[in-house]
């Protein structure tokens, strides 16, 4: 039986992010130990994001497109917590396509929240 470290669940916000949304993946490859199940939730995207993502997902399996025609974080964020998001998980993250996590950082994060059940992060 093998040890592995369970797949952290993250929602990737991008609205109109082609000039950042794959540096923002890269990075997410290597913010856990286990790749980390990327759902980019793309709002109303009037540039490449979507296509970027698609490519991108051809070569990591763990990154799912998701398209949303409504341009509105909001409704973004629900359509991840309420129809995306594994139920079984014990962890989401959250994370717009603009940034770039730390290496490490989700395991580091996941692993405090681990200590300390009553923290939100």
């Amino acid at each position: 039986m093998t040890n592995r470290q369970p797949s952290w669940p993250v929602a990737v916000f991008a609205h109109n992010e082609a000039r950042n949304i794959i540096a923002c993946l890269d990075s997410l490859q290597s913010a856990a130990a286990t790749p980390c199940e990327c759902h980019v939730l793309a709002n109303a995207c009037a540039d490449e994001t979507e296509a970027l993502v698609r490519e991108y997902s051809a070569s990591h399996p763990n990154v799912h497109l998701v398209s949303i025609a409504l341009g509105d974080k909001a409704n973004a964020w629900n359509v991840f917590v309420h129809e995306v998001a594994p139920r079984n998980a014990m962890h989401y993250f959250f994370i717009d396509g603009d940034v770039r996590a730390a290496p490490g950082s989700l395991d580091a994060m996941a692993q405090a929240l681990a200590h300390h059940p009553q923290a939100n992060g």
